[in-house]
This record gives structure tokens, sequence and C-alpha cells, in this order.
């Protein structure tokens, strides 16, 4: 866990101190560990973030099943109040029928 921490701050440090072209696409120059695994992982992917699991989804159709969650597979994280106000109420952060 910590040596992916590290390589992680490591590869943001080299992209930081690179110049950028300009471009909208600044995932991967934000998110350089992150735009990294996806290339040599996949679309889906499972990372570690100190004892709690990451699984990053890249599939928009997986994204999709996801976020309308039916049969209620998928438990969404309590939103704090900033990013209620920031993403609205929508499909992120609404539960149950509504």
């Amino acid at each position: 866990m910590e040596a992916q921490k590290k390589l992680a701050a490591t590869m943001l440090r080299e992209s930081m101190n690179s110049p950028m072209e300009l471009s909208y696409d600044i995932f991967p120059k934000i998110h350089t560990h992150i735009y990294a695994w996806n290339k040599n992982y996949g679309k889906v992917f499972l990372s570690w973030h100190g004892p709690k699991a990451q699984l990053f989804v890249n599939d928009p159709e997986l994204v999709k099943e996801i976020l309308i969650n039916k049969d209620g597979a998928y438990a969404k994280a309590m939103s704090r109040e900033y990013v209620r106000k920031l993403l609205g109420d929508g499909l992120v952060t609404t539960e149950g029928k509504k």
C-alpha cells in the first residue's frame, strides 16, 4: 500500500514538472497514476487507499448499471452537503425510487 502511494506521488510530481500542451484533456496530467493503471489493467481495476479498497470503473455500460442500481446491489456512500450542492439531486446522489 505504501509503495503504491509513493509511486502515485512520484508519478504526479514528474507529471507536474513537465510542460503540458494546450488541451482540455487534463486527466492524464492530474491523475497520472489512475490514467497509467487504467491503461495497464483495463477499464475495471481495484486499488487500495489505506485499508479501503477502491474499485475504478471506466466502462460506460457498467457505470450506467451501477448508477441506476435497480436491485440495490451497489450501496452509495453518504455524500457531504457541498457535494449535493455541486452535483444536485441527480442519479449520483439519489437513493431509492426517486
